[in-house]
């Protein structure tokens, strides 16, 4: 298991790109009496800064925020309070505290008019969009109570509408992202089952999921059978990425003669605990009560066996004219070892433990190559593919210079061959294939639900009741915009507006309304991966 450092970071919001209430208050309706709370606009409004995203942002903004009001077609503009055109409110890390705004009183305007307030910021930096608030403006009391009546009115309908209209699009973006979700699958499956057809697997046999659950059954017996060489020594248990693992685990050998000569040459160290700490190092040798003996590349001097890892065989030392092309295909035995994990600290452990050691054919080959260097340079340890050693000192002979017959399991593993290798990756693919058909199956399944619950009585009862509520507001709408039309017409404005619905039946605005419909909690965005 690998461990790294804790990396933290810091998520800032984008560059303010509109100003919005934290909370959307009602359209107010206005009156030109003495009254102060008949003009009053605003008593309290909160506003701040967003970016693109809806996140809070300009917390380091500090500046002001007009306020104008504006009409439509050049119409008569009433004055805020003290005669004014335009009032001013402090931005302070991007929120303003906006209190009491009026009309000032006998303000000029158009009665039964429609008006907005803009609330600006007024930066040198980026443009920000306005906040505009709409209000009705009235001569007439009784006017303004009617037309108050009609703007809360739309208001509700207009919130109905909108959480109608964001329950639809949320639960048709879902419909989408699942589409695409399947379609990623499907391709996802397909390039995977070409990949395998590169192994010669037919398309009958991983058209479904039980054929490739029988070819991964075959495939995983065929790779169990193949015999290959493991070594016998227990692992030493690796908790964290300090601990590499023991010497004997780490490296493996292709040619058995060679595995078994190096094992017996390396016997002292095949039960080496390698670690990357010197801390690590002295853990385990106290957990083990210093039975175990460790090796910490921490403590290895580095300065030259990186760069000699390649250098030339030591005959190549010899001068030119006393030098001999040798017997016996001589070869660095840290050239035979292939690192099962780990390589750059495995390079240096096994140079320090190997060091130059050359390994030949025979000892015939090993006794020529050491008497055609060792007068002109010093000769390493030489070892035979035959199990004999040749020391760096020149002792050869005797038992102690052969390896025995038998290292009771104190060898070096094979590595895997190439056909092994191969079913090891048609293994592996047909095991994503498997979970990419998994994954396929369940996202179809969920898609289904959902274009199911698009299309069950409840949704459908939702759209005609977002239908009656546009009919509804575009009644409404059309009242105020009479009203304005025949400001001098007193006559009283009808609070109920009835209309009839997609079955027939009559509905009646102003009394008794259904809620508005709860949007539910998006669903997840991120589209989901096969």
């Amino acid at each position: 298991m690998l461990y790294s450092e804790p990396i933290g970071f810091d998520i800032q919001p984008g560059p303010p790109v509109k100003l919005i209430p934290d909370i959307a208050p009602p359209t107010p309706t206005v009156c030109n009496t003495p009254q102060a709370h008949s003009r009053t606009l605003s008593e309290a409004l909160r506003l701040q800064l967003v970016d693109d995203f809806g996140n809070v942002t300009g917390k380091d903004l500090t500046d002001n925020i007009e306020v104008h009001v504006k009409g439509n077609n050049g119409a008569e503009l009433p004055k805020l309070q003290g005669n004014k055109s335009m009032m001013q409110f402090p931005l302070n890390k991007g929120i303003c505290f906006i209190q009491n705004i009026s009309i000032q009183e006998n303000s000029p305007g158009h009665d039964g008019s429609e008006y907005n307030l803009h609330f600006s910021l007024k930066s040198k930096g980026p443009e920000v969009k306005p906040y505009i608030q709409p209000f009705l403006f009235c001569n007439d009391p009784a006017k303004q109570q009617e037309m108050s009546q009609l703007l809360k009115e739309r208001d509700t309908l207009t919130a109905s509408i909108k959480a109608h209209k964001e329950l639809f699009k949320k639960e048709q973006q879902h419909l989408q992202m699942l589409e695409e979700s399947v379609k990623d699958a499907a391709k996802n499956e397909l390039e995977l089952q070409k990949e395998l057809k590169l192994f010669g697997v037919q398309d009958a046999q991983i058209a479904t999921r039980k054929g490739v659950e029988e070819l991964m059954t075959s495939t995983k017996k065929k790779i169990e059978e193949r015999p290959r060489r493991k070594c016998g020594m227990p692992p030493y248990e690796t908790r964290d990425g300090e601990i590499l693992g023991k010497v004997a685990h780490l490296v493996e050998v292709e040619e058995e003669n060679v595995a078994f000569v190096l094992s017996w040459h390396m016997s002292f160290d095949m039960n080496c605990v390698l670690t990357t700490t010197d801390a690590k190092a002295e853990e385990v040798f106290e957990n083990t009560g210093g039975r175990q003996q460790v090796l910490s590349i921490e403590s290895i001097h580095k300065k030259d066996l990186m760069t000699e890892w390649d250098k030339p065989l030591p005959h190549m030392g010899v001068p030119t004219q006393h030098r001999r092309t040798p017997s016996g295909n001589p070869v660095y035995a840290r050239h035979l070892l292939r690192f099962t994990g780990h390589e750059a600290y495995c390079r240096i452990a096994f140079s320090l433990l190997l060091h130059d050691t050359v390994l030949l054919d025979t000892l015939i080959d090993a006794k020529a190559y050491r008497q055609s260097i060792v007068n002109y340079i010093p000769c390493p340890t030489l070892l035979t593919r035959e199990g004999d050693c040749i020391r760096a000192n020149g002792k050869f002979g005797g038992l102690e210079n052969h390896c025995p017959l038998d290292l009771r399991g104190r060898v070096f593993g094979e590595p895997p061959p190439t056909q092994l290798k191969s079913l090891e990756k048609q293994m592996e693919i047909l095991e994503q294939i498997m979970h990419a058909m998994e994954s396929r199956e369940l996202i179809q399944v969920e898609y289904n639900d959902q274009e199911a619950a698009l299309r069950s009585g409840d949704m459908v009862t939702k759209q005609r009741d977002c239908q009656e509520d546009e009919e509804q507001l575009a009644l409404i709408n059309e009242k105020i915009k009479s009203a304005e039309a025949s400001s001098t017409d007193h006559s009283p404005i009808p609070m109920s507006i009835t209309s009839s619905n997609s079955s027939g039946h009559s509905t009646s605005r102003g009394t008794t309304r259904r809620s508005a419909p709860s949007v539910p909690e998006a669903p997840p965005t991120k589209r989901r991966k096969p």
